[in-house]
């Protein structure tokens, strides 16, 4: 009988390592999604050690894949930029946009890249709500949109309000507001996020100036940057 052990462990062990495989094909986690010269968004698989076409052209921007497996990619066709999602049954899906009450007025989707939390149930990016049709960015007001993708709920802010009455007042006025980095909690409770702002001054000249700001829960704070203008 003790002859047999050795022939018996060497059955289970290949049955243990076959186990651990599954589960690690099993995992999103094995995903690396890339855009090729191309622009086609590119999914390369870490288990298999190959690469799948995700069949999405024309796309400038990926995130990383959450812990889910959710990735969020853009895409920039003729028209405009548009947000999409990538969800845990394989399925691709417009991400929603927020809707003007006026349809003088109209949302874009632009500022900075969207941002995933970790899990991936929660996201942010940056809109711009401009008059329709209009090319002049002075006119724009950047906003940020906060998604639960579980009770699939967005809220929005108005960061271009915002920042106008930090430096109400003061030698520098923002007359282009916009987000340049955004970074998400992962219960989605917290949204931090980088912004840059210009003052128009007569003929070429130009004022610059850059803010750290943090969207917590309703309301907006500033937690590093100068109320007054520079050089």
């Amino acid at each position: 009988m003790r002859a047999l052990y050795p022939l018996i462990v060497l059955l289970f062990v290949p049955l243990l390592q076959s186990c651990d495989d599954d589960v690690i094909v099993a995992l999103p986690s094995r995903y690396v999604y890339f855009v090729d010269q191309a622009g086609t968004l590119q999914r390369y698989d870490i288990t298999l050690k190959k690469t799948e076409n995700m069949n999405m052209s024309d796309v400038t921007y990926v995130t990383t894949a959450a812990e889910n497996g959710i990735v969020l990619f853009e895409t920039a066709p003729v028209t405009q930029t548009r947000l999409w999602g990538y969800c845990e049954d394989g399925s691709i899906i417009p991400v929603p946009q927020p809707v003007t009450e006026s349809p003088a007025e109209e949302y874009i989707y632009g500022g900075a890249h969207a941002t995933l939390s970790r899990e991936g149930h929660h996201a942010a990016w940056a809109v711009y709500r401009r008059p329709a049709g209009s090319t002049d960015t002075t006119e724009w007001t950047q906003e940020l949109c906060r998604f639960d993708c579980g009770a699939w709920k967005m809220k929005q802010v108005d960061v271009s309000s915002f920042v106008r009455a930090q430096f109400e007042g003061s030698n520098f006025v923002p007359d282009i507001v916009i987000v340049r980095d955004i970074r998400i909690s992962a219960n989605g409770s917290d949204v931090v996020f980088a912004v840059d702002m210009t003052d128009i001054q007569a003929g070429t000249v130009r004022a610059r100036q850059s803010l750290l700001l943090r969207w917590r829960n309703d309301a907006l704070e500033m937690l590093q940057g100068n109320r007054d203008g520079f050089r």
